[in-house]
């Protein structure tokens, strides 16, 4: 019997040639069970931001296509898609790369510079850091794995 786990994994690794062939970056996917039936939620967005509610809908229809005509999901389910929002999560390089020269707020797993929480102008992304400027504290660099949350401030 497959785990939750290795279910995910397998539809993460089905739908992902979706996504890159239609040019849109799958940010997130989580599988639940409500009552009998499976639900699928997805949280994608263009490589630069800016997905729109159009592309939302044309997506869902491309994915729940592409897993019926495989039989990928055997169970009834429901596949919601939508856009991270204003407030999307910042956690890997690219996501970082993406709001060069932007305000973003950090919070931190343990003290850098004996502070746990910055805010600064995104100014590098360096090998597994970020270099922000702040007014308060200067050039402050974060490694990206002490990161527990990241968010650009609007």
């Amino acid at each position: 019997m497959v785990t939750p786990e290795e279910f995910k994994k397998d539809l993460i690794e089905f739908v992902q040639p979706l996504f890159d062939e239609a040019e849109f970056d799958l940010i997130e996917l989580s599988v639940r069970r409500h009552g009998s039936e499976m639900v699928v939620q997805i949280l994608a967005d263009r490589p630069m931001g800016g997905i729109s509610m159009e592309e939302c809908s044309y997506l869902n229809r491309k994915l729940v296509d592409a897993i019926d005509a495989k039989s990928i999901i055997t169970d009834e389910y429901s596949l919601e898609l939508s856009s991270p929002g204003l407030d999307r999560p910042l956690s890997t390089k690219k996501d970082f790369l993406r709001v060069m020269h932007q305000e973003i707020r950090f919070h931190l797993m343990g003290p850098v510079g004996g502070k746990r929480e910055y805010t600064g102008i995104l100014k590098e992304v360096v090998n597994n850091g970020v270099l922000i400027e702040t007014q308060k504290y200067g050039t402050i660099t974060i490694p990206i794995g002490n990161i527990v949350k990241a968010v650009q401030v609007f």
